[in-house]
């Protein structure tokens, strides 16, 4: 909820999109993801000062909607999932069925959009994750934020068998496999 106090025809109760940006009347969209309230307070008080003498712009949450996540890949259900509280890549794989055995637990993506939109992609290892740290590895909890999108990859092996049953199994006229007469 947006209020000034001067200017009460301004005040506004909005959602937060997608994009993270608020679109507020006489001033530019500003970018309300990942701000602090006083800082989005002042980031709100110089963008309208420019339209308003001494404006003073006061913030506040409402409600707080759940973190929301893509997961996809060679995951066991791939959707979107609603996270409670605070999230890592790990922990949203988990709730969309765990890694299918064709994933690379070492190679999973994850894509957001940067402050100015735009988006950026991270890979992380989240192999330690699942062994508890053991055998050396350390595991790269990525801490999610709304909207993100966490990819898992198929492992290169899984990627050769589905080279070979395309262009070999399913495309060649000629059948492989085994048949055994039976009763002779």
């Amino acid at each position: 909820e947006v209020t000034v106090p001067s200017a009460p025809e301004l005040n506004k109760t909005q959602v937060v999109p997608p994009d993270g940006r608020l679109t507020l009347p006489l001033i530019a969209p500003v970018m309300a993801a990942d701000k602090e309230i006083p800082q989005l307070q002042a980031i709100l008080t110089q963008a309208y000062s420019s339209q308003l003498l001494r404006p003073q712009v006061n913030v506040a949450i409402k409600t707080a909607g759940p973190l929301k996540v893509y997961v996809g890949g060679e995951v066991n259900n791939p959707g979107m999932y609603d996270m409670a509280g605070d999230g890592d890549a790990l922990r949203a794989i988990i709730q969309a069925g765990g890694f299918k055995n064709t994933g690379a637990k070492n190679q999973v993506v994850v894509i957001r959009r940067s402050g100015d939109g735009q988006p950026m992609m991270r890979t992380a290892n989240l192999a330690g994750g699942l062994r508890g740290g053991r055998g050396g590895v350390s595991s790269d909890l990525v801490p999610l934020r709304r909207f993100d999108v966490v990819y898992v990859p198929r492992t290169s092996a899984a990627e050769a068998a589905a080279f070979v049953q395309t262009y070999f199994r399913d495309l060649s006229p000629i059948q492989f496999g085994f048949t055994y007469p039976i009763g002779q």
